[in-house]
Parts: structure tokens; C-alpha cells; sequence
């Protein structure tokens, strides 16, 4: 093997290592959502949505303008409430707790939901949970292809909650799923830069438009030429 070949297998082991610098790097920020345990109210800049408005067995479904609230086998978010005494918590009356007495989850028998946004995508969402096993908050495009992800440790009976964050470049979440191992956790405090109304899109000035602006443009100019 001569010099030039062994320069030449130097440089293409290079260029591998940093490929695969570039790739893991790639994946990694593809999945880097924010976990910020210990909190108990989610700060939020863009479009906020708390429950405590609602009542107790409530089916958000399209309530809120631009989401829809299903789970993954089409049944309903629904709102709880704490101070109907009939849930684990509030903490410290129970082992789950949330920001006021009013929060949402699956119902009994579910174990993932789904948020999608209808009335236009978002780069942003974050959410707090409570939650007795764990919780996954994806956010994927219109390909299913999942963008960011973040995930929340087991919390329950801490008197706190987990903030989940989820962000991309730009605005390319068509819909977000929340998942764990059954149905062992409740959401609150959402924030959202998904838009709250439709995008109206502006009627283009019709082309036939212009050249009648330049004839009628034109009759005039002419008209008062002879005038003069």
C-alpha cells in the first residue's frame, strides 16, 4: 500500500465518522422534547387551555376551536374534577393532583389519545401531567411521521406534575398522541401555537380584471384628449 492509498482510506474513514456524527445528531434532535419535572402550572406564550371551565364527565371533542380530542380507537377526551370526590386526588387526598380541581384523560378503558389540530398545523405544544406509569406526548405530521417526543416519569403522589414539550423548526404537527402502558394518568394546562381559527385564504385579484382596468383606463385618457 502506498502513501496516496493510505491517505486516501484516512480520508473516507473520516468521512464516515463524521456521517455519523451528523446522522446521530439528526436523531437526536428529532426526538428532544422538553421534560421539566416539579412544576405545577405550565407558563405558556402562545394559545393556552386549562379545564376549569367545563364540568365533571364532560366530552371535550371539537369544544375547543382547531382541536379535536379523540383517543386512538375514536372515543372522547373527558373532563374530571377533582372536587367531586369521586378520583385519587386531589393530592394530598390522593395520589394524582393538577393545576386547580379540573383536568382531562381517557375515560376507564382508554390508554392513548390524540389531539389532532384542524384548522392549520403548529410547531409547538406542551402539556402537564400526572401520571402513575410514565407518558409518551408525540407530535407527528400529516405522514404519521413523528417529529418530536418527550416522556414523563412516574409522578403520582409527589403533590407535583410534569411539563412535556414538544417543538419543531416550523410549523409541520398535523396531530399529537399521548400514550403509556393503560389508562394511569390526567393532562392539564395545554399550550398550543395551533391556530384558533381557520386560515382564510384572500380571493386573487382576477386576471380578466386587468386589462378591463387598462381599456376603461384608456377610453378615459382618450375621451379627454378630444375634450381639449
Amino acid at each position: 500500500m502506498n502513501i496516496k492509498d493510505s491517505k486516501y482510506i484516512r480520508l473516507l474513514k473520516s468521512l464516515v465518522v463524521l456521517s455519523w456524527v451528523i446522522y446521530s445528531t439528526f436523531i437526536q434532535t428529532a426526538s428532544a422534547g422538553t421534560v421539566e419535572e416539579g412544576v405545577t402550572v405550565n407558563p405558556c406564550n402562545y394559545r393556552f387551555m386549562g379545564f376549569e371551565n367545563g364540568n365533571d364527565g364532560d366530552v371535550i371533542g371539537s369544544t375547543i376551536p382547531g382541536l379535536q380530542f379523540t383517543t386512538t380507537n375514536g372515543n372522547d377526551w373527558i373532563i374530571g374534577d377533582f372536587s367531586t370526590g369521586n378520583y385519587n386526588g386531589k393530592w394530598p387526598y390522593g395520589i394524582f393532583t393538577s393545576d386547580g380541581y379540573k383536568w382531562t384523560w381517557l375515560g376507564a378503558s382508554q390508554s392513548a389519545g390524540r389531539i389532532d389540530f384542524t384548522y392549520g398545523t403548529a410547531s409547538y405544544l406542551s402539556i402537564l401531567t400526572s401520571t402513575e406509569s410514565g407518558l409518551t406526548l408525540e407530535a407527528l405530521n400529516a405522514n404519521g411521521d413523528i417529529l418530536d417526543s418527550a416522556v414523563a416519569n412516574p409522578n403520582v403522589d409527589t403533590g407535583w406534575m410534569t411539563r412535556l414539550t414538544v417543538s419543531v423548526g416550523s410549523p409541520d404537527i398535523s396531530y399529537i398522541n399521548i400514550h403509556d402502558t393503560g389508562n394511569f394518568f390526567l393532562i392539564d394546562d395545554i399550550c398550543t401555537d395551533a391556530p384558533a381559527e381557520p386560515n382564510v385564504v384572500i380571493p386573487e385579484f382576477p386576471v380578466i380584471t386587468l386589462p378591463v382596468i387598462s381599456v376603461i383606463g384608456f377610453m378615459f385618457l382618450f375621451q379627454r384628449k378630444r375634450r381639449k
